[in-house]
């Protein structure tokens, strides 16, 4: 009994050693991406941000009918694939509810501070960075799995700090989140190679990044 005991204690020793590190990256990523978040939202000045697709990813793939931010299916909007935009939805719906987004406009006095264009494109660009964060994990877990762990750790590291990336994850677009399901699409295959050969996987690696873009 103590043996197992022991060997159970270790394990849960073990597993919080393994999860820190990666908890660490995703928190080094989150923050990069969190850093200057307000960018160019909508104020006095300018109605929509000064990116050129968030103003058009706004309206066409948050309210419905151009206007009212609720969740809601038919999109009538195919430049790009429809997942980002029902997670976007459903982001907008829980921050009206608690509030925890909250960006008053004076172009937009009669709104309620949860449902201006800056709130609205702040919790879509909030997606976004968490989003691009679990990219760090998705790309440390393909390269463990393909090339070791050590290979693993460069990946995750080097996506966390990229220019690119982190600039990227700053806005409401499409870019990120596809990229991070596809790579999330990417994993368990590499994990599981029997399971790549399985129907599925040509579906979820098609599909996937179809709904999150293109």
């Amino acid at each position: 009994m103590s043996d197992r005991t022991g060997h159970e204690a270790t394990s849960d020793l073990d597993a919080k050693n393994r999860a820190f590190p990666i908890l660490s990256l995703f928190l080094c990523a989150l923050a990069l991406r969190l850093w200057g978040i307000d960018w160019s939202l909508p104020n006095e000045r300018h109605l929509f941000s000064y990116h050129p697709d968030e103003g058009v990813n706004l309206v066409m793939g948050v309210l419905e009918n151009g206007r009212d931010p609720r969740p809601h299916l038919d999109l009538r909007f195919y430049n790009y694939g429809g997942l980002y935009f029902y997670l976007w939805q459903g982001a907008v719906a829980i921050n009206q509810s608690y509030g925890l987004v909250r960006e008053p406009d004076s172009q937009q006095p009669t709104m309620s501070p949860t449902a201006t264009f800056a709130a609205l494109l702040k919790v879509g660009r909030l997606l976004t960075a968490l989003l691009g964060a679990l990219m760090a994990w998705a790309v440390f877990a393909l390269g463990s799995r393909l090339f070791g762990r050590t290979a693993g750790w460069i990946a995750g590291a080097v996506y966390a700090i990229v220019p690119a990336a982190v600039v990227h994850s700053h806005y409401a677009t499409v870019d990120v989140p596809a990229t991070f399901f596809l790579t999330v699409a990417l994993v368990v295959p590499a994990e599981r190679p029997d399971w790549a050969a399985g129907d599925w996987a040509p579906v979820l690696l098609r599909r996937g990044p179809e709904g999150a873009s293109h």
